[in-house]
């Protein structure tokens, strides 16, 4: 009897601690901020731009779904380029992840030379961009950014 007990017990804690982890995926987000050219961002660069934009380096990058912030935040690098991580344990769609996740950037003080308005930051532009998906994770890129001002300025 108290081995049936112990089985139990055993099989009680895989289902509990296991199989929520087994419908958990991981999602990384990447991209690159740059400064706008003349007021817009254009993540397109053509070879007729004679001067590149410059990179928005050491900016916070938040994550949030359907307006509710979730995640780490993160750093873009020297480059501009930045890539954020999460775990989700239930995503519904494909689609809502995709038209519903917004990547909100926040530059340094003195960032783009004064090119960028006071109290601005970048917003991704819906919907993201589907790099990769396996049966573990998905992988996503942002292919625009907006300016925005800041809600609370």
């Amino acid at each position: 009897m108290a081995m049936k007990s112990v089985l139990l017990l055993i099989t009680l804690l895989v289902v509990v601690f296991v199989a929520p982890k087994a419908n958990a995926i991981a999602v990384e987000i990447g991209g690159t901020a740059l400064c706008p050219l003349n007021g817009t961002i254009n993540l397109n660069i053509t070879t007729n731009v004679t001067v590149p934009p410059l990179p928005i380096a050491n900016a916070t990058v938040r994550v949030s779904i359907a307006g509710i912030e979730i995640g780490p935040t993160g750093l873009t690098d020297s480059l501009g380029q930045f890539s954020v991580s999460f775990i989700r344990s239930v995503i519904t769609a494909l689609s809502n992840l995709l038209n519903l996740t917004t990547i909100t950037i926040t530059p340094p003080p003195g960032a783009c030379n004064s090119t960028l308005p006071v109290n601005t930051i970048l917003q991704s532009v819906q919907p993201l961009q589907l790099v990769r998906q396996t049966n573990v994770s998905i992988q996503l890129n942002v292919t625009g950014l907006r300016l925005a001002k800041l809600n609370n300025v």
